[in-house]
This record gives C-alpha cells, structure tokens and sequence, in this order.
C-alpha cells in the first residue's frame, strides 16, 4: 500500500470514526437525564437534551484537523516498523 493511500485510509477512519466516541457519550447522557434532573417540563432537562447535539456538531468539526493529522501520522509510521506493530497485534 502507498503512503498516500495509506494516508487517506487512516486520516478517514480517525475522522469517521474519532467523533462517534463523543455521540455514544452523549447518547448515554440523553438516556439518562431523565433519572438525575427530575421533571418533564424542567428548563433544565430541555436545556440538558440540546447541549449532547451541540456537543456532536462542535466536536465533530473541531475534530476534524487533529483527526486528519493523526491518520496522517500513523500512515508515515515507516512500513518496517508498521508491519511489526500489526504482526504483534495478529499473533
């Protein structure tokens, strides 16, 4: 595989896949807050349900340059020593 493609495989991944570690987070929170902040018509609970939304987007494009040179950084990882890294994570 190229480093260029190797670039592109793990600079997508990292960017795909980084902010869905934040959305299962805030998916729990969603699930939850009913139990710690009591009441349906609370404020507090409405303003609670859209801060998980606003955490997804913001993360998500806040994310998307350390993401882009993470992926960019295990891809010039050189070939020798990435090949180790994945027969130690095989055997």
């Amino acid at each position: 595989m190229s480093v260029f493609r190797r670039i592109i495989y793990h600079s997508g991944w990292f960017i795909l896949f980084g902010p869905l570690i934040g959305a299962a987070i805030a998916i729990g929170i969603i699930n939850f807050l009913p139990a710690i902040i009591g009441g349906p018509d609370s404020f507090l609970l409405y303003f609670c349900r859209t801060i998980p939304e606003l955490v997804i987007i913001t993360g998500w494009i806040y994310s998307l340059l350390p993401a882009w040179l993470t992926g960019v950084a295990c891809a010039l990882i050189p070939l020798k020593l990435y090949q180790k890294i994945i027969n130690r994570m095989i055997l």
